[in-house]
């Protein structure tokens, strides 16, 4: 603006004022052109482009000029200039660069007011006036090749009209909005393209759309040439729409009344519709703590695990995953048997076509959020994305790439992609690309076999010594272990050399309070995995199947690399979540890994009954443990010392424990100690127990591994009075290392071990009676009798001779291409 000079500043909050006056010299009377005289002057103050980034206003002293000739009509007028209108709170330079950002750059209408410190009408207005006649430009239409099609509630319904709709068509490329059309219907959207033309129509090859018959048929009907998608913003809403319907369902019919402050289904109605990975452990655990108290029969569970199915299906890898994931989703809503998910799987069935084709194009009709300096915005979600390929190894590298897919078992037919059950004998095998001549395949070892690339992910490395990754490999191998430093915030030992150790893995806290505190870890654990898996393997290790977060990204994270999983926990020890929805998710779990590993055959019978586990995808092995610790102990004075050790969970047996320690009464010929910590009710009992009892000992509290070896070295027996037990115990590996006979309730694959291999006495679960009888005839027994059977047994259970089972096992999985 050169017709104004500067005649002071000012720094004021943050901000530049100028005052600013127009240039000296006549003025003319614009009516007899007579020169003008002052008469006084009036401040107007307007906001101006910033300075250097700094927001600068203007306080225009405006001349007021009179004319000294009596007979001339003019009186008296202000000067003006074109840059700064009347009454105007911007510089009509300001008023452009303002519609610029929000054309250009991509503002809000409100954000851009906020940069210049204005209202939203003054904005709008600034915005209108430099918008509209680009609006009317017909070539602003040139060079669209992609379309997004959506509807829009514009105007809310009042008492003089209805809830107006409109429909909004994007330009999918340059992420502008090219039209807003009064209405939602087919004709609504044939006509806008007619006007368009034949010639624009054909050059449109993709258009996004919600789930709307009439915009699809004026779609296919007016542009030949375009793929259809059906982006994931609508699919998800559909999903979210069914848990909110099958949630005001269940809440009617369990209260009868609809949703209340203080009805947990109620409460939890934003969480529900929140994705899980966007979602904190405490969340989660809430989540679950809403679902036990107000879905008695599983029904919301069931839409939430739906509409996580459902996203998945938009995060998979490529058209193949994709398609794989959709039948899961349909399989899961037909074994619900719930009428909203029905209704939501044959919806997404009559539009499979065009989600599938979501994988082709890889594009959404919405747009990404804007950004800019003073919008507000939080940190983007951890999102599952379509993960690329990784690059190419060179050419002297050993491994070679495996180019993976999963495919359907060749004696079962592949299912259709609709809304029929899936049979439950439905697996996929790994088919593999057959190797390059050169690879490591054709190579041997002088021990027999294969050279490997060796993954283990093994986040407890102080149960599992290193002498197990000695075992397992061959010369020439290539192990890398990701393990954690620390645990409890005792630093683990260093690991033998041989291999290398990736230390990333965060320090798991302390349990907390919940029966959740198992995956407080998961999600972080499972970023360092997915990013150490980056590398090609030839076979992955998980040590650790957990069955929350791996369903959902164990398969992501492997790319297709073979794999093995431990299960140690058939099913979880104690859970709230529906029965319905720990099948399903267990089903996922042991479907993510090519092969199974269990250390009993008791817990291969269980994968195959509960959860349809081919046999042949499991193999049993002895629980690999260390050389023996410690020697059998011989107590041939003072009483005998048992030993409880673990966490204190309802299944562990701890009220059971306590009830025999009761009936055998203050024998000062045995001595009880219980160490660990746990759930609160229960540490409170042993507490109040050991002050009751003067023969319980009681050390609540997480303790370190050398605190367990010194209990172990002090005790006679370990008990485990467990109740409820699907596994195979942690203890009885120690108990095994310490030399040390168990009693033991006879439960899960405890009771077979110890039967077998004579290392304990077993009692009949549930019953304090005969447990009490077993405790107090330990004095009359000699733990040193069991020393021949825990010597075998520790020979049996060898890292030397599990590792060369295990290793089999490796290049069996490994070779599944050879065989099939």
């Amino acid at each position: 603006m050169s017709e104004l000079v500067v005649r002071a500043q000012v720094s004021r909050d943050c901000e530049w004022w100028l005052a600013v006056e127009t240039r000296p010299g006549p003025r003319w009377c614009p009516g007899c052109v007579v020169r003008a005289v002052g008469h006084g002057r009036s401040r107007t103050v307007v906001r101006d482009l910033p300075i250097a980034g700094v927001p600068t206003v203007l306080v225009f002293a405006r001349r007021r000029l009179r004319c000294p000739e009596s007979l001339c009509e003019v009186r008296t007028w202000s000067e003006h200039i074109e840059q700064i209108a009347p009454r105007a709170s911007l510089t009509e330079r300001a008023r452009e660069r303002l519609a610029s950002m929000v054309n250009t750059d991509g503002f809000s209408i409100a954000a851009a007011a906020v940069e210049f410190g204005v209202g939203w009408h003054t904005a709008n207005a600034a915005v209108a006036e430099y918008t509209d006649p680009a609006v009317d430009d017909p070539a602003r239409l040139d060079g669209v090749r992609g379309i997004g099609v959506d509807e829009k509630r514009f105007l809310n319904a009042t008492v003089e009209h209805r809830t107006v709709f409109t429909t909004q068509i994007v330009d999918l490329d340059r992420h502008r909005l090219l039209d807003v059309v009064k209405g939602r219907s087919r004709d609504v959207i044939a006509g806008w393209l007619t006007e368009r033309g034949d010639v624009w129509c054909s050059q449109i090859t993709l258009a996004t759309l919600d789930p709307a018959a009439g915009y699809r048929a004026a779609l296919v009907e007016h542009l030949p040439n375009a793929t259809l998608v059906v982006d994931h913003f609508h699919a998800i809403k559909l999903a979210n729409t069914a848990i909110d319907d099958i949630r005001r369902r269940v809440q009617n019919d369990t209260l009868g009344h609809r949703g209340r402050k203080g009805d947990p289904l109620y409460r939890g109605r934003r969480v529900f519709l929140t994705g899980i990975d966007r979602l904190s452990d405490d969340r989660i655990a809430r989540m679950f703590d809403m679902l036990a108290d107000g879905d008695p029969y599983g029904e919301v569970g069931a839409a939430i695990l739906a509409k996580e199915l459902l996203r998945e299906v938009y995060a998979a890898r490529d058209l193949a995953h994709a398609r794989r994931r959709l039948i899961v989703f349909f399989q899961h809503c037909a074994d619900a048997d719930v009428a909203e998910l029905t209704r939501l799987a044959r919806t997404i069935e009559r539009w499979q076509t065009e989600v599938l084709a979501y994988h082709h194009t890889g594009r959404a009709s919405k747009r990404t959020r804007r950004e800019h300096p003073h919008a507000r915005r939080e940190d983007p979600p951890q999102r599952p994305r379509i993960h690329q390929p990784p690059p190419l190894p060179p050419p002297s590298h050993r491994t070679p790439r495996h180019h993976m897919d999963y495919r359907p078992n060749p004696q079962n037919p592949r299912p259709s992609t609709t809304l029929s059950r899936v049979e439950p004998e439905y697996c996929y095998n790994v088919v593999r690309a057959e190797a390059e001549p050169h690879d490591r395949h054709a190579a041997t070892s002088d021990c027999g076999g294969w050279f490997m690339r060796i993954y283990w992910y093994w986040p407890h490395p102080h149960r599992t010594k290193s002498g197990l990754a000695i075992a397992v490999q061959r010369p020439g191998d290539d192990l890398v272990v990701q393990a954690l430093s620390a645990y409890r915030g005792e630093n683990l030992p260093p690991l033998e050399d041989g291999y290398s150790v990736v230390r990333d893995l965060p320090d798991p806290a302390p349990p907390g309070r919940s029966d959740f505190s198992r995956i407080k870890r998961t999600w972080v654990t499972a970023r360092a995995r997915r990013a150490q898996l980056e590398s090609r393997f030839d076979i992955a290790h998980i040590e650790n199947l957990v069955y929350w977060s791996d369903p959902f990204d164990l398969r992501a994270a492997l790319r297709g690399t073979p794999s093995v999983g431990v299960v140690h926990d058939v099913w979880p020890h104690h859970s709230r979540v529906p029965r319905m929805i720990q099948r399903t998710l267990h089903q996922r779990l042991y479907s993510s890994v090519d092969h199974l590993i269990v250390y009993h055959d008791a817990l291969k019978q269980k994968l195959g009954s509960e959860f349809g586990v081919d046999g042949s995808r499991v193999s049993t092995l002895p629980i690999p443990m260390p050389s023996p610790i410690l020697s059998p102990k011989i107590n041939r004075h003072g009483p005998v010392r048992v030993l409880f050790l673990g966490s204190f969970r309802r299944n562990k047996g701890i009220g059971l424990l306590l009830e025999s320690i009761r009936s055998i009464g203050n024998d000062p010929s045995i001595e009880f100690v219980i160490a660990g910590a746990g759930e609160p009710e229960l540490e409170r009992l042993v507490y109040q127990a050991s002050l009751l009892h003067g023969n319980i000992t009681a050390e609540i509290g997480w303790y370190s591994e050398s605190r367990k070896l010194e209990l172990l070295s002090s005790c006679d027996w370990l008990v485990l009075p467990y109740s409820d037990f699907n596994s195979q115990s942690g203890v009885l590996r120690d108990a095994y290392a310490a030399q040390r006979p168990s009693v033991a309730c006879d439960v899960g694959a405890l009771g077979p071990t110890i039967r077998e291999e004579g290392t304990g006495i077993l009692v009949p679960p549930n019953s304090s009676s005969a447990l009490a009888e077993v405790l107090a005839s330990l004095v009359r027994v000699s733990a040193e009798d069991y020393g021949p059977a825990l010597t075998a047994a520790a020979q049996k259970h060898s890292e030397a001779v599990v590792g060369k089972q295990l290793r089999q096992i490796y290049e069996d999985v490994a070779k599944l291409d050879r065989r099939t």
